[in-house]
């Protein structure tokens, strides 16, 4: 069985995505008659269907071409079309900036009487209210197009490092193995101890080759989005990101604190994990090692997604038809291929993509991009404004699917050994969404104010900084090898966004409220899947609203860790029944 995208729902060909922007070259020439006019009720109507038709139809094709890419990242051709649709994007972007300051110019009242006077403006009440939000932040989009065009440049060159680098081959049972992106992973979590410790070491010195070229890198990156910040009205980069999602900074700052203030339950686990590996010297590549099962299974695809509909069937038939939709109709490219990307797990637009592997984090990503996805295909009726939910929106779809497949696995486990492999999984989301997501972005801070005070990061001085952020994480009662100081080389979160991570902690913890609320009918499915197809059309805090989650409660953030806590606790128990 095999899953793989069918992208003739974006577009026929390359050629057909390519030439599209013919029509969307027209219809720009029509929206730009609209500079010389007075607005009225009906003009702004008309005007905004036209923009926002033109928006999705500049977007398609930058989705498509995109999308291509991924599944040939060896193919010039592709490297081509995704340069070239993301420059149209972004030209199109620019030359209709002027529409948001047309909105601006008519004043907030008269924009609300004109509402008032056409029912059929009020589907985009949200994004003008936005507009005047950030208003002293709206600037003429040509002002910013040379510094977004370096970024994108940046990226491009990162991903070209990324590709390019080569690891050592390692002994695996006597033999020499070739270590690539794409199998190290099984490596690093491999029952042998020094396949453990050679794939670390591999890993760590392929990425170490790139470290100073990595730095310099991220230095520019972080530079052109400092400068972009500035132009753009904020005092700097965080501003400007938690701003784009109407996040208060207090939210972030109580986030790490209740963070801060749980450490010790890493450690109490870490100390779980030395005792299941019966060592005392443990690494930290050691405890990525699972409470594993004697017979390591295999997750063929066909059962994978059995379980998938098992594990999805507590949200109900809408939800399941909308999942079985995505499986058949050629929305997820899953399938394993050597010209695909083997480092990139995304969705986008109601597609997903990965590399499947049989193994149970395999199955695991393939359920939390189908959250994506589905909630994506649930929000597609909505004006394209409002289709693409936020981050933190999204990552709560997904990880409430993460978790329904961690329960299920836990209720249908069949023995001991089994249930605290997958209790062990849901410990791992801690580990794995929380705490190291919020590590990464305790990074992101030191480093942003480091370049915003007009110094310049180097690799010695990210490492430093990353090492002494490690330590405060895990304390000293583990061995810090040399290669952990440069870890930071492989979290591609740092270089592709900014402050994007702590929203994967967050979503984790309300996910897990949202869990509870409809594991308890609290919360209707009705009520789930109204949230799920409400996409961006309104405030991330009035959309958790539907799931009866106040987002200013910092309770909901510390109720997160009741769940990490208990499941200590009965991995304990499982150990000493096990060990008895």
């Amino acid at each position: 069985m095999e899953l793989k995208w069918n992208l003739e729902e974006l577009f026929i060909s390359d050629k057909s995505c390519l030439e599209s922007f013919k029509d969307i070259d027209t219809l720009i020439k029509k929206i730009e008659k609209y500079r010389d006019k007075t607005l009225d009720a009906e003009s702004l109507n008309r005007l905004l269907d036209d923009y926002f038709v033109c928006l999705e139809k500049s977007y398609r094709c930058l989705v498509y071409g995109s999308l291509r890419y991924y599944q040939n990242v060896k193919s010039d051709e592709t490297k081509d079309l995704k340069s070239a649709v993301e420059k149209r994007n972004n030209e199109v972007i620019s030359m209709l900036s002027f529409v948001d300051q047309m909105i601006l110019s008519c004043g907030k009242s008269t924009i609300m009487d004109f509402i008032r006077e056409n029912s059929r403006l009020e589907k985009y009440r949200h994004y003008m209210i936005n507009i005047y939000k950030k208003k002293e932040h709206i600037v003429d989009y040509s002002d910013t197009l040379e510094i977004k065009n370096s970024i994108d440049s940046l990226l491009k060159r990162y991903f070209e490092i990324i590709n390019s680098i080569e690891f050592a081959p390692i002994l695996v049972d006597g033999k020499e193995t070739i270590i690539t992106s794409s199998n190290v992973a099984k490596y690093l979590l491999a029952n042998n101890r020094e396949t453990r410790r050679q794939a670390f070491i591999s890993l760590s010195e392929g990425y170490d080759n790139k470290k100073d070229e990595l730095a310099s890198l991220l230095n520019s990156l972080y530079q052109k989005r400092y400068e972009l910040s500035k132009i753009e009205g904020y005092a700097g980069v965080l501003e400007r990101t938690l701003d784009a999602e109407n996040i208060d900074i207090k939210f972030l700052n109580e986030l790490e604190n209740i963070v801060e203030n749980n450490r010790d339950g890493l450690r109490r686990y870490m100390e779980i994990k030395k005792r299941y590996l019966g060592i005392e010297d443990a690494h930290l590549y050691d405890l990525g090692m699972p409470f594993d099962i004697k017979d390591r299974k295999k997750y063929p695809l066909p059962e994978a997604i059995e379980t998938i509909l098992k594990a999805l069937n507590p949200l109900g038939e809408k939800y399941l038809d909308s999942v079985k939709m995505l499986l058949n109709d050629g929305h997820i490219d899953a399938s394993l291929d050597e010209n695909k990307s083997q480092t990139m797990t995304f969705s986008w637009y109601g597609y997903s993509f990965l590399n499947y592997k049989e193994s149970y984090n395999s199955l695991k990503n393939l359920i939390h991009e189908i959250g994506h996805s589905t909630n994506d295909l649930l929000s597609m009726d909505l004006p394209f404004p409002y289709r693409i939910s936020t981050v933190f929106i999204g990552e709560t779809a997904s990880i409430v699917n993460e978790t329904l497949l961690n329960r299920y696995m836990i209720d249908h486990s069949e023995c001991a050994e089994e249930k605290l492999f997958y209790l062990g999984k849901e410990v791992d989301n801690y580990l794995s969404s929380v705490f190291t997501q919020i590590r990464t972005t305790e990074l992101e801070r030191k480093l942003y104010n480091i370049v915003e005070k007009g110094e310049q990061l180097t690799s010695d001085i990210i490492s430093k900084e990353y090492f002494k952020i490690l330590k405060s994480y895990f304390g000293e009662d583990i061995i810090y090898d040399e290669e952990c100081s440069i870890e930071w080389t492989r979290i591609s979160h740092i270089f592709r966004w900014s402050f994007y991570t702590f929203k994967y902690a967050s979503s984790l913890m309300i996910a897990s409220t949202a869990y509870s609320n409809i594991k308890d009918g609290t919360l209707s499915l009705e009520k789930y899947i109204e949230f799920l197809s409400s996409g961006s059309r309104s405030t991330d805090s009035e959309l958790l609203k539907i799931l009866n989650i106040d987002i200013d409660d910092s309770q909901i953030l510390k109720k997160g860790f009741d769940t990490f806590y208990k499941d200590l606790e009965e991995i304990n128990a499982l150990l000493d029944e096990l060990n008895d």
